[in-house]
């Protein structure tokens, strides 16, 4: 009865009968959807498709957008819906709904709850993307940067998408780490916000080129401040050390940087912790072994200008060399 009192009324929406129709059975199929059974039997009643139609005929309606992204958000969280929803074209209705109300918070929040529902499911993290996703959600956090639910929401969905490799270079392309970042200083002491954050940056991080952007755009101690502000929480140290090992791999000026940050107390914490994760011990040792090693090396300068770490025993050696070229140069020697 309620789908059919939707279809019923599916009429041109500038009559202001019909949006209220829409809003009441939107905002129903939000409530019914919270409940296991009812996600299974509205899709199996044909409500995906009445669903995006309403949102589609009603796209200047705010209040019908919103509890129709919610209602979706809802319905998304059973795996065969997702799949529906998506076959149904549901993605492109999400992304219009959250463009046209920009500023409308909810419709923000739970637009990006949607897309993070959806795209657990790895054909939907493509669609996602191939609709423009990644900017709209990125659009969204930075419209909405106060506000928790949004953030949480998005940098989880970004999480998500960032598995794929394309979208690892997209989000990156599109400014996405300035965004991650900015949702972990301006929601330091909220957990999930800053879970979510660091396992988008953790994916992130194993492309070289955002690894350097990371710690460029002051990554490095953001990421040791969620740490320390949430040693309890298993998910946000396992990904901190992760991300920390993978910007410090290689680069030992990166590593250089987060021990001058105050990484190896941090990092050290996270790993004797009682409920460190194996992946934390695993990547937080490797990341400590690395830095231990910093301090077995004498940095001393190459005649072009850049720092070369080497070690003790051979910088009598090298040190000599670089004196005698230097010597042999000035005298016209070669």
């Amino acid at each position: 009865m309620l789908l059919a009192a939707m279809k019923a009324h599916m009429g041109h929406a500038a009559v202001l009968q019909h949006a209220v129709v829409q809003k009441h059975g939107c905002g129903a199929l939000r409530n019914l959807a919270c409940n296991d059974n009812n996600r299974i039997a509205i899709a199996a009643d044909g409500g995906i498709p009445v669903l995006l139609a309403v949102m589609k005929a009603h796209m200047g309606y705010a209040e019908v957008l919103e509890h129709g992204c919610c209602a979706l958000r809802n319905l998304a969280i059973n795996d065969n819906n997702t799949i529906e929803i998506v076959a149904d074209g549901g993605i492109p209705v999400l992304l219009a709904a959250m463009k046209t109300h920009m500023g409308h918070e909810e419709v923000q929040q739970h637009g990006c709850c949607a897309l993070r529902n959806l795209s657990s499911n790895d054909n939907n993290k493509l669609a996602i993307a191939d609709n423009g996703g990644i900017p709209v959600l990125l659009a969204a956090m930075t419209a909405h940067i106060e506000h928790a639910g949004v953030q949480e929401h998005g940098c989880c969905a970004l999480r998500n998408l960032s598995v794929n490799n394309d979208n690892t270079i997209a989000t990156a392309t599109n400014g996405g780490i300035p965004v991650l970042l900015a949702a972990m200083k301006a929601h330091m002491g909220h957990a999930e916000v800053q879970a979510h954050s660091c396992g988008a940056l953790n994916t992130l991080s194993v492309n070289d080129n955002n690894k350097i952007e990371i710690a460029a755009d002051g990554g490095i101690p953001v990421l040791l401040a969620a740490m320390k502000a949430h040693m309890g929480h298993a998910e946000v140290q396992a990904h901190g050390c992760s991300v920390l090992g993978n910007i410090g791999w290689s680069d030992t000026m990166l590593q250089k940087c987060i021990k001058d940050k105050g990484g190896v107390d941090v990092v050290q914490a996270a790993v004797a912790a009682s409920g460190a994760t194996a992946r934390c011990i695993e990547h937080g040792q490797q990341l400590l072994g690395k830095l231990a090693q910093l301090d077995t090396h004498t940095p001393i300068s190459s005649s072009s200008g850049f720092i070369v770490y080497i070690f003790p025993p051979l910088s009598l050696f090298f040190m000599f060399f670089i004196f005698k070229n230097t010597i042999f140069s000035l005298c016209g020697i070669f």
